[in-house]
């Protein structure tokens, strides 16, 4: 009986990517689109979340941008969570990411999970023009402007990276007081930060 009961307790998930496979060339547009249908199904047949990755300058065309998918799944389904696994922030405009996460809230009707990562690749580095040494400190200083955007009515910050005057995030998302964020902490240095900050971890 217990067992069974753990059974059911159990969320299915999908940590996806999209791109193309060498062994099975498609048209990129066509990939896209049966990916999405995918995606519908695994609405209707209760799998609980839907992750998906951010990478950049792939052969295989891997996907570079998670958030218009997800955004296109969320309209399209009823009860799965999307979620980025991961956007690699050191990368971004942490406002623009904000807007997008809330916009992902609001056309989701707060099923969206905001999950981040600061271990991109080096040639992603160097085509961004950031340094590697930067990209951990980089990312929760960004986290951390980014709560007070969803918290705060008015935010001014100026930080190492980032500086920002008087900026109002408009609109603010479904879930309060934000998303749910989630970390891809692997080291000790990486896991004791989310683990101060109060952020979910995010592990494969």
């Amino acid at each position: 009986h217990n067992k069974q009961r753990k059974f059911r307790d159990m969320h299915a998930a999908i940590a996806a990517t999209l791109r193309q496979l060498p062994s099975r060339p498609q048209p990129l547009a066509q990939v896209y689109r049966e990916h999405l249908e995918t995606y519908v199904l695994a609405d209707e047949l209760g799998f609980a979340h839907l992750w998906l990755a951010e990478h950049h300058f792939a052969d295989d065309q891997h996907n570079c941008s998670a958030m218009p998918i997800l955004a296109a799944v969320a309209a399209r389904t009823q009860r799965i969570r999307v979620g980025t696994y991961i956007i690699l922030l050191a990368f971004h405009n942490p406002i623009l990411v904000a807007e997008d996460a809330a916009t992902l809230d609001l056309i989701s009707d707060g099923r969206f999970d905001l999950a981040v990562g600061a271990g991109p690749m080096p040639v992603e580095c160097a085509v961004f023009g950031v340094s590697p040494k930067e990209t951990f400190a980089r990312t929760y200083e960004a986290l951390a402007f980014m709560q007070r955007l969803y918290t705060e009515d008015t935010v001014t910050h100026e930080g190492k990276y980032y500086q920002y005057r008087n900026v109002r995030l408009r609109p603010k998302p479904v879930q309060q007081p934000h998303p749910p964020i989630w970390m891809a902490a692997m080291g000790p240095q990486s896991i004791d930060k989310a683990a101060q900050r109060g952020y979910h971890l995010a592990s494969a």
